[in-house]
């Protein structure tokens, strides 16, 4: 059978590049929210040199407020022709949990079935096992967080979301 899933990889870092615009959007909801970034979960985007890359379509992601009790809903700016990798973007960049090691992620996209294969790079050799030692505040904040943002918004266009680390999938 064949794979209908679309791949986007994108390692994290130190260095953070998107339009202008949607960083300064995002970090004035940071601050306003009191959301630190965390240097261990920013997404080093492409280029962003092509046309394509610079257009932004509003959206909304679910971040956790600072007791990481409930999700409340952010407009942010995300790129027209990758929204559902920024929005995962901008929501590891909010997260400032407990550190496991997150190198990077990539998403790959089914749009026939409307599925989201969600892969996280772990630089631990326990790969997802990793996620466990989580407390149940930080895997709300981290996989919830992804989970309404992107099934609760059709610009997203997703209906069921899988998590792998390192290739191998799991669930929290």
């Amino acid at each position: 059978m064949k794979d209908n899933f679309t791949a986007i990889a994108y390692p994290t870092g130190t260095s953070f590049s998107l339009a202008k615009v949607s960083t300064k959007v995002f970090m004035a909801l940071a601050i306003a929210f009191s959301l630190s970034v965390s240097a261990n979960a920013q997404p080093t985007a492409q280029s962003g040199n092509s046309r394509a890359d610079r257009v932004q379509v509003p959206a909304i992601v679910y971040l956790p407020d600072v007791q990481l009790q409930r999700l409340a809903p952010q407009e942010v700016a995300v790129a027209a022709n990758r929204p559902v990798t920024d929005a995962v973007g901008k929501i590891l960049q909010a997260y400032r949990g407990q550190n496991v090691g997150i190198a990077g992620y990539n998403i790959k996209i089914n749009p026939s079935t409307h599925e989201a294969r969600i892969n996280f790079i772990i630089k631990d050799p326990r790969g997802a096992e990793v996620f466990e030692s989580l407390s149940g505040a930080n895997q709300y904040a981290l996989f919830e967080a992804i989970r309404q943002t992107l099934l609760s918004q059709s610009v997203y266009n997703i209906d069921q979301i899988t998590f792998t680390a390192n290739g191998k999938p799991f669930d929290i």
